[in-house]
């Protein structure tokens, strides 16, 4: 900051004054936003630019509403400091003379990233999310989802009103709406060859016109977007984690595949299972008896609803996995599966447990590993996969009964 505010000709005595005033304001701010409900709130940058493009009054968290008002109270308190910071950061991201000319390679294709991210994210899909793959992992999803409906049929018989509001992990629709109407949107940036900070703001405008274009267009959208941009970016960024390992990879058998994605896709959607069963069912004392002692973990029955997801998620993943094969032997013309896995002489059934539990250990997370141990010496699919007996290492523990399912 005391390089481009010397640029000025200021003294070091106004200098110095400047910059605790940017930092006051600052402290300030950041304090703010640490005590606001809004800092989770998703419908945060939606209302920010409703707000500042005078649009109809937003829908959203009502928290988010004093956090702006009392974040305009905060600048107008310090609107000299807020003013200066502004100016500061505009110089710097337009200054060309980086110290560095190795970096400046990278800074520009970020800048560019940056603006352009649906254009280079839609070159990564059709790069990476082949038709066959999509189609093995939206199948896995759909059967994930099926034992799911199955697991609370009997909830639904009793309680009509509910429904299950399901974000498919692999739906593409919200990002392609999108990407259809921004990717001809960069046809309008103008380049300066003679101006680099020509350029450069004409490059954040464009970045700027990306994210709020569902907010600009909100009339024209509203029927099929339902996501921001960011929101949108940030749910295929999920979609390129999940395929790859230790959640997927095109070459492993079936089962592994299943076991792996299959388990944590069931770990997602059993969120809303737990909160529906949690709802009419008090029965999950049980859960903290058999689990609690196993590490020392807070007894809250938000944490127990947390680690619980994961002793559903073997159970509902693997009868989804057996629905699948099911299906699979029936059909006639279906070809043989792939189900071993060479260097590794197991059946199906042990690779879809391994592929299920490798996703919970990957993390290198010592409580994980608590939860892995848990699941598997409580659960019967793991019993009869490997043989355990009775009474052995693995099945010293009773099973375990959670809202009136046993695991």
């Amino acid at each position: 900051m005391r390089g481009y505010l010397r640029s000025f000709k200021l003294s070091e005595e106004k200098i110095t004054e400047v910059i605790d005033g940017i930092l006051a304001f600052w402290r300030e701010a950041v304090y703010k936003r640490h005590t606001s409900n809004c800092v989770s709130c998703e419908t945060f940058k939606a209302i920010y630019f409703k707000i500042v493009w005078n649009e109809d009054d937003p829908d959203g968290c009502p928290s988010c509403f004093s956090y702006f008002e009392e974040m305009d109270k905060l600048s107008s308190r310090h609107s000299e400091a807020v003013a200066n910071y502004l100016a500061m950061k505009l110089l710097y991201a337009f200054d060309s003379k980086l110290n560095n000319t190795k970096y400046q390679g990278d800074y520009c294709a970020s800048s560019v990233r940056n603006a352009m991210p649906f254009l280079f994210i839609k070159l990564y899909m059709a790069e990476n999310f082949k038709a066959e793959i999509m189609s093995e992992v939206s199948e896995i999803e759909g059967e994930v989802y099926k034992s799911i409906r199955r697991s609370l049929g009997k909830y639904f018989t009793h309680h009509h009103h509910l429904s299950i509001p399901i974000r498919y992990l692999f739906d593409r629709t919200q990002f392609n709406i999108l990407a259809d109407r921004l990717i001809p949107e960069i046809s309008r940036l103008e380049i300066d060859d003679h101006s680099y900070a020509a350029t450069n703001i004409n490059l954040k405008r464009l970045g700027a016109d990306v994210n709020r274009y569902s907010t600009l267009h909100s009339d024209e959208l509203s029927v099929q977007l339902s996501e921001s941009p960011n929101t949108v970016l940030l749910h295929v960024l999920q979609m390129a984690t999940l395929l790859q390992a230790p959640f997927y990879n095109q070459s492993w058998p079936f089962s592994l595949k299943f076991g792996a994605l299959g388990g944590f896709v069931a770990r997602t959607f059993s969120n809303l299972h737990w909160t529906l069963n949690l709802q009419f069912l008090e029965k999950f004392d049980c859960f903290w008896d058999n689990y609690g002692s196993l590490h020392d973990l807070n007894s809250a029955e938000s944490e127990i609803g947390n680690y619980s997801h994961d002793f559903d998620r073997l159970r509902l993943a693997f009868s989804a996995y057996q629905s699948h094969m099911k299906q699979l032997l029936e059909d006639p013309k279906q070809e043989r599966i792939n189900e071993q896995m060479p260097g590794l002489d197991m059946s199906p059934e042990q690779l879809f447990i391994l592929g299920s539990i490798q996703t919970l250990c990957s993390d290198y997370e010592d409580h994980h590993a608590y939860i892995a141990m848990a699941l598997l010496t409580r659960n019967e699919e793991f019993f009869q996969a490997f043989n355990c007996s009775a009474g052995s290492g693995m099945r010293s523990q009773p099973k375990l009964v959670i809202c009136g399912n046993e695991t």
